[in-house]
């Protein structure tokens, strides 16, 4: 029960917004975001995390956090705003670089998308391919299974079909050990739209 979940994290944060210990300030926020993520509430997701992000600097200086602007990167997405979510996202990469921080397969897949859905297919599959190398090492299969798909998605739209079918093809091998009926599909759909266009 998501509202009931919400309205208790409101009630935290009220109590815990009257003290100075601002990681429980920013842990809070952060729950608050991903509960209102679950019931496709953007909006109000990315308002929790903008507080986030005024409370770590508040707490801990200019530094941006490279993790809530990651999460920030990935609401955007989910509201379609591409060109803003890649600049976060983008910033996010340069935060964890910039402090020796391990890059996840996610956070590439998400950037991959960006350019895809700007049509910036090479960058897209830069990305894609940088998702499913470290999905791989991480033995991620849903990000393997998105990656690939992504691949197979650029491919296609590149017209690179056979290429497409292949990634297609490995994406719904992926899927298949994950059991998630939705990335089944998806990949499913893919490898159809690829044949179907030879």
């Amino acid at each position: 029960d998501y509202p009931k979940t919400i309205d208790a994290f409101q009630k935290a944060l009220a109590a815990v917004e009257e003290t100075e210990h601002y990681a429980e300030i920013i842990t809070v926020l952060d729950y608050l975001s991903e509960a209102n993520i679950t019931i496709e509430d953007y909006d109000s997701a990315l308002s929790y995390l903008e507080r986030a992000s005024e409370v770590w600097e508040t707490a801990y200086g200019d530094e941006k956090n490279a993790e809530l602007s990651f999460k920030k990167g990935k609401v955007l997405l989910l509201k379609n705003k591409y060109k803003a979510a890649l600049a976060v996202l983008l910033e996010s990469v340069a935060l964890k670089k910039k402090a020796a921080q391990l890059l996840p397969a996610a956070l590439y897949q998400d950037i991959g998308k960006c350019y895809e859905s700007l049509a910036q297919l090479d960058s897209a599959l830069i990305f894609y391919s940088k998702a499913n190398k470290t999905a791989i090492a991480g033995d991620d299969f849903l990000i393997q299974a998105e990656s690939f798909n992504g691949l197979g998605n650029a491919y296609q739209k590149q017209g690179a079909t056979k290429l497409a079918q292949n990634a297609y093809q490995d994406a719904f091998t992926i899927a298949n050990k994950t059991g998630i009926r939705e990335k089944i599909m998806v990949a499913a759909n893919g490898l159809y739209k690829a044949y179907n266009s030879q």
